[in-house]
């Protein structure tokens, strides 16, 4: 045994020692053993989910739109962050930037890249800014998910985050109701932080869906499913209370959605085709009826009976301009021109002038023409046909909880668009875009059609452009918050008779964005009030001159020229008046007295 122990150890002397050889290089830039590349993607990812949570929750009591506009800027500033942090992961060695390849991803590009064109021939070009550039920011953002964020854990995390974002908003509204909260501002309790309960509602639709197909497909997880389930019952009974009828139609849709991809999935696509086929032609007859039958029509309250008002003095201004439209944001500076078209609307007066069609569908027709709307409906119909195509009996049951919930959510999302306006605010069309990006990553990564960026110059130089572009796109919410700021603290004054401080403050709060013609015509009343007759007339020439159709700038102009004893003048401002709404009593009273007098002394009250 001791011969042998030596024999050994003699013969591992006598081997020739190996060189020791020299680690293998890395792939990628390495910091305590991790990869920049899996760090960059779980920052963009858990940065993004943090987005999908907060985003409703965020308000600024301080301004007068104290919802939608700091939940535009923060979902904005967000996925700026959210896609340097992935354009910088594409350009590490390591990394690739792949992008979806399908029609329903060309058609979002190219709408988004519409919206942004119509600035150039829009009317306002700050509020067709202020749309365009929030549908391109939802655009980018679902182009993000798709490039970096398409892993199975991703896509279940971000599915959690609208659950999670559906709970923290029903909590906050059920607070409003039953525990008196009062520290958001809210037109009407519970709204939760959106201030309208019609929002709220529309926003309810699209978490109900993720929150009750995640407690169907995790009925296995005992302890998940009951928390999903109650989750879904607090959305449901916030959503009672909002009493949106447009909403609870939505779901009602959503029930007959899921009913025909079951279909789909069990009886395939010879007894779903008849099967819509059929409910479109009934749903399509009913919806004739209800719009062309007086006794039918007769039945509805005031709120539906003045949306076919809206509706069909809309199509007067679709008709002008069918294919370039408007310009985006356009539609609230002319409708004015055809208020007594079709119907005359009797609400539309100074103090009341609509500022959307509640059918989205329809305002984006009058706004981005006949092109926007088509490139509009091709998304979001490219991404059902996408979810009908991947429910098959193969397919696992990840997929089909992404299927059913995003395709639901967006279902409701169209539903609520035809009756209201999800589309002009911040959190629905950010939802319904990513619910669509959802179905739309699922279909892409299922038949391989993505497009591959090769050339690591062009990420970077993406990268930059977007860090560039979300500096400025931060500088312009600022500016404009703090002109929404000032804004408020005018029309508070005004409204107490204080016009000298209006006036301050209109000032600031037009310094801060000179194209505001909402704060000009303010700051001309203010000018008015006090005094000021010149600096008025000429702000408010400023307004009539690009919004000719602005009843109140029009109005208070008028007055401007009667107190100066421009007789002329102010008779040609109220006659303008009185051609946009020939019932209006006082500006009548007004003219017969310039007609009989020549002169006359208006006090603005």
């Amino acid at each position: 045994m001791g011969a042998a122990k030596k024999k050994s150890r003699f013969k591992k002397k006598d081997l020739p020692q190996r060189k020791a050889q020299p680690a293998a290089p890395s792939e990628g830039p390495l910091v305590n053993g991790h990869d920049w590349g899996t760090r960059l993607e779980s920052c963009a990812g858990w940065l993004f989910c943090l987005l999908v949570i907060v985003a409703p929750l965020v308000f600024n009591a301080r301004l007068r739109n104290f919802a939608d506009l700091p939940q535009r800027t923060f979902i904005q500033s967000g996925v700026a962050l959210f896609c340097i942090a992935g354009l910088a992961r594409s350009a590490l060695p390591r990394g690739r930037l792949e992008v979806p390849r399908c029609l329903s991803g060309f058609a979002l590009v190219a709408f988004s890249c519409w919206a942004l064109l119509s600035v150039l021939w829009s009317s306002s070009p700050y509020d067709a800014l202020y749309s365009a550039v929030y549908w391109s920011a939802c655009a980018l953002a679902v182009a993000g998910v798709a490039a970096w964020l398409r892993e199975d854990v991703w896509l279940a995390r971000i599915s959690g985050s609208i659950v999670l974002s559906g709970a923290l908003v029903s909590a906050t509204a059920l607070s409003q109701q039953f525990l008196g909260m009062t520290r958001i501002p809210s037109v009407k309790i519970p709204s939760a932080a959106f201030g309208n309960p019609n929002v709220l509602a529309e926003f309810l639709c699209i978490t109900i869906v993720f929150s009750a197909c995640a407690a169907w497909f995790l009925r296995r997880r005992l302890l998940l499913a009951v928390l999903c389930w109650l989750v879904c019952t607090s959305e449901i009974l916030v959503m009672y209370y909002t009493r949106c009828r447009s909403a609870w139609l939505a779901l009602a849709c959503v029930v007959l959605w899921v009913f025909g991809l079951l279909l789909k999935r069990y009886r395939g696509w010879k007894f779903f085709v008849p099967a819509l086929a059929l409910m479109l032609c009934v749903g399509g007859y009913a919806g004739f009826k209800f719009a062309t039958q007086p006794s039918l029509r007769g039945s509805f309250d005031g709120s539906a009976k003045y949306r076919l008002i809206v509706w069909n003095n809309t199509f007067e201004l679709l008709k002008q301009k069918p294919v370039l439209g408007f310009g985006a944001g356009s539609f609230s500076y002319m409708y004015g021109d055809v208020i007594n078209v079709n119907q005359q609307d009797l609400v539309f007066d100074k103090t009341v002038q609509i500022r959307r069609t509640h059918n989205d569908f329809l305002q984006t027709a009058v706004e981005l023409g006949l092109p926007g709307l088509l490139l509009l409906v091709s998304f979001a119909g490219g991404a059902l046909i996408m979810a009908l195509r991947l429910i098959v009996p193969q397919s696992t049951t990840r997929d089909q909880f992404m299927v059913f919930a995003a395709s639901g959510a967006l279902v409701s999302f169209l539903v609520n668009s035809s009756f209201g306006f999800p589309f002009q605010r911040a959190l629905t069309p950010f939802l319904a875009f990513l619910s669509a990006g959802l179905i739309l990553v699922l279909y892409c990564r299922k038949h391989k059609m993505f497009f591959s960026v090769k050339r690591r110059g062009a990420v970077i130089a993406a990268m930059l452009c977007v860090a560039v572009a979300g500096v400025l796109l931060l500088r312009f919410n600022l500016t404009i918050i703090e002109s929404d700021m000032y804004f408020k603290r005018a029309l508070a004054m005004e409204k107490k008779q204080q016009n000298a401080r209006a006036r301050h403050f209109a000032l600031q709060a037009i310094g801060e964005r000179p194209e505001r013609m909402d704060v000009l015509t303010t700051l001309g009343r203010a000018y008015i009030t006090t005094g000021q007759l010149d600096e008025g007339i000429a702000a408010l020439q400023t307004v009539t001159s690009r919004h000719p159709y602005n009843l109140n700038a029009l109005f208070i102009l008028g007055v401007g020229y009667a107190n100066a004893g421009r007789g002329a003048e102010a008779l040609e401002a109220f006659s303008r008046v009185l051609t946009i709404k020939p019932d209006f009593t006082e500006a009548r009273t007004i003219v017969s007295r310039l007609k009989a007098r020549g002169s006359v002394k208006v006090n603005l009250r």
